[in-house]
Formats: C-alpha cells, structure tokens, sequence
C-alpha cells in the first residue's frame, strides 16, 4: 500500500479511470448485442390461451394462415414418437405443405 501512498493525485485517477474501464468492458452487458439485432429471423406469434403445447399452436397456425415452415417447426418440436404427429402429418398434406418450403395451396 506504501506505493499507492507514494504517487500523485493526478496518477490516482489515471489508475482508478483505468480499472473502472477494464471492469465496464469486462461484465456482461445485458442489452442486445450485435448477433440479436441483426437475425433475419421471424419471431414466432405467441397467444397466452395456448401455452407451450406445440399442437395446439400448430392446429391455431393453420387456422391463422401460418406459412409451411412455421407449422413444421411446431410439429417438430414434438415428440418424434408422440400420437398426434400422423394427423398432424394429414393435415399438412391437406393445405399443400408437403415440405417446410412448400407454399400453402389453400389460401
């Protein structure tokens, strides 16, 4: 501590300003950074009265005119074994989406 004692007023505020910014740079920011502003993702529409069951949002994004490759990633984020994919599968065969490329052919 004897060395800290020892410098001017004028070098204590140089170190201090110094570590100050050594610590803004090194904590995490919470903001967006630049990865999070600049995503050509669409963010998916979320309705509260469905939750998180992927089929529900599924049967509501046909009824809503969600394009194919939504309605796939809702499929998708179930169970690959689970009961409901099959039906799932019919219905969207029924509305033309046979791939998630696909465009809906009953709009």
């Amino acid at each position: 501590m004897e060395w800290w004692r020892a410098r001017p007023l004028p070098h204590k505020i140089t170190i201090i300003a110094l570590a100050l910014i050594v610590v803004i740079l090194v904590l995490p920011s919470e903001g967006p950074t630049v990865a999070d502003t600049t995503s050509t993702t669409v963010p998916v529409k979320s309705t509260s009265t469905l939750g998180a069951d992927p089929a529900a949002r599924f049967y509501a994004g046909i009824d809503s005119g969600e394009p194919c490759s939504v309605l796939y990633e809702y499929r998708n984020a179930l169970d690959p074994k689970d009961s409901r994919i099959p039906q799932m599968n019919e219905a969207l065969r029924a509305i033309g989406c046979f791939t998630s490329s696909s465009e809906r052919t009953d709009q």
